[in-house]
């Protein structure tokens, strides 16, 4: 936009000042045409440059973020932890995320209504994350949250309430699904020494620890009507 008016500008200056050394064929009278023709570049040069614009967007967005939720991909994750490892915070956490029952929506109601559940479960969870927080698909049933500057006290009220979020039915196509989740949390102050496959590592040990006291729940995701 810049470029464009100072091109005009350069125009008229040049047009009206340099008439004899610049224009000398043209008459004071087609101004008006080198000012609408330079228009007509300057709008052409915008309408390109937004559709480039346009086309990194979804570049970016190809390559960062889940196409099913919008949440980001196990790429953005690794970017993003590793730059706030050279920011000034005060502790790291993952919370792991692992749905029960959901072969059976898969299984009942086909892929489809599944997809459908997923969408809805990364709805519940983006509600539950600040902007300085990350919610992560790392694939299937499976989502991590990044969070910082929690200690374990409000980390396990953060991971509470989650759970409880996500243990309310949900309505899909005239039916209703009881869905339940298994959480781990891993966390951690050395900021300096974490490892994201680590903090992974251990983050999923404790979701399968957690998992097998929910095992009683495994039959949530039936459906109720």
């Amino acid at each position: 936009m810049f470029a464009g008016i100072a091109s005009i500008v350069l125009t008229y200056y040049a047009f009206f000042y340099l008439h004899d050394e610049i224009f000398p064929n043209v008459v004071q009278g087609d101004f008006i045409f080198l000012v609408l023709f330079g228009v007509m570049v300057t709008s052409l040069l915008l309408f390109f440059i937004q559709k480039i614009n346009e086309a990194n967007d979804k570049l970016q967005a190809l390559a960062y973020l889940d196409p099913l939720t919008g949440a980001a991909n196990r790429l953005l994750l690794k970017e993003k932890f590793n730059f706030l490892k050279t920011t000034k915070i005060q502790s790291i956490a993952l919370v792991f995320i692992d749905m029960n029952g959901f072969k059976t929506v898969n299984d009942t109601y086909g892929h489809e209504m599944g997809d459908q559940l997923l969408e809805e479960i990364a709805s519940r969870l983006k509600s539950e994350v600040r902007d300085t927080d990350l919610l992560c698909r790392l694939g299937g049933d499976e989502f991590v949250i990044l969070f910082t500057n929690l200690d374990n006290e409000n980390l396990d009220i953060v991971k509470n309430r989650i759970q409880s979020n996500l243990e309310t039915p949900v309505f899909l196509n005239q039916q209703t699904i009881n869905v339940s989740a298994s959480i781990g949390t891993y966390y951690t102050t050395d900021i300096s020494q974490a490892v994201l496959e680590t903090m992974l590592k251990e983050a999923d040990k404790a979701m399968y620890k957690a998992k097998g006291r929910d095992l009683q729940y495994e039959g949530a995701a039936v459906p109720l009507s």
